[in-house]
């Protein structure tokens, strides 16, 4: 007995892929894919199938939710979160006339080692596996400045290169916030650089006076 109603054919074996031909899959054909579970469509051919133990899986498929989307579970884990940010702790920093790095020495996170509150304390420094790209941000709060001519900027020291300068600007009441996207890889370090024209100003401590933060966008 035939099957007329196939346009596709197939030839069936265990353990291989059907593959598709001219004519009409047989009885043989019919059988075999019966007993190996695999149903055929009776206008376009085999049907893919996928066992319930392949689902959902390592090295299987994703499934669908009742909103028709792949649930959470099954998604690949977002990049881990990485950065810092400093901040001057204890005492305010008084700025000396002309160019001064802001000493950080305290931190309210710091990931993976991005800064020393000793050891190079005006600067955040990318470390071994962190290179890619950082959103930069920087606050600064100075006090006894009036009437003095002061500019705050970010530097990028990027390997044996002269510090790169982001954004400049002069406080307006004597704060100032400063954001800038850049790459950078290991072993460069970014600082806060205020320039004043007469010395005096001090830098404000506190995390939300005087900071510094780097965040890991992506690589």
């Amino acid at each position: 007995m035939g099957y007329p109603n196939q346009l596709k054919s197939a030839r069936i074996t265990a353990g291989t892929p059907i593959s598709q031909g001219p004519g009409k899959v047989g009885e043989a054909e019919q059988a075999t894919a019966d007993a190996l579970g695999i149903p055929i469509d009776t206008n376009f051919g085999a049907k893919v199938v996928v066992s319930a133990n392949e689902k959902g899986v390592a090295n299987g498929v994703a499934t669908l939710g009742a909103d028709g989307k792949v649930p959470a579970g099954q998604l690949p884990a977002g990049a881990a979160f990485g950065g810092v940010t400093a901040y001057r702790d204890g005492s305010d920093q008084v700025l000396v006339q002309y160019g001064n790095y802001i000493l950080f020495n305290g931190e309210e996170f710091d990931t993976d080692g991005f800064h020393d509150n000793v050891t190079n304390p005006d600067r955040i420094t990318i470390p071994a596996g962190k290179a890619g790209y950082y959103l930069l941000v920087a606050d600064i709060t100075l006090s006894d400045a009036a009437g003095i001519t002061v500019e705050a900027r970010l530097e990028a020291s990027v390997g044996s290169a002269s510090p790169f300068v982001g954004p400049t600007l002069q406080p307006s009441n004597h704060s100032l916030h400063l954001a800038w996207v850049r790459y950078l890889a290991v072993g460069d370090y970014v600082r806060l650089m205020c320039w004043c024209a007469t010395a005096g100003p001090k830098a404000v401590m506190g995390a939300n006076n005087t900071r510094l933060s780097a965040v890991l966008l992506g690589t």
